[in-house]
This record gives C-alpha cells, structure tokens and sequence, in this order.
C-alpha cells in the first residue's frame, strides 16, 4: 500500500487492525497489539 501511494487508506487498515488487537486484549485473547509498533514505520500521508 505503501509503494502504490496509498497512505490515506494503510492508515485507516493500521487503525482497524490495532481496534480488533484492543479488542483481543480486553477479551484475552492476545497479550500485545502489534498494530502499535506499525505507527512509527508508516509514512505519514501527504495533508
């Protein structure tokens, strides 16, 4: 997504993905969200 320029909508996907991780937290079914450490390595999209 990164390569094609659509950094708009990889944001949007790295948003949902860390709710469904939240979610799997609260229920405990995961221990870590790993959509957290994707915020840093994204490109910002263009304002």
């Amino acid at each position: 997504m990164e390569k094609r320029g659509a950094l708009e909508k990889m944001y949007k996907v790295r948003w949902c993905c860390g709710e469904v991780f939240l979610y799997a937290i609260i229920t405990g079914q995961v221990e870590y969200n790993p959509a957290l450490d994707l915020a840093s390595e994204l490109t910002p999209p263009k304002k």
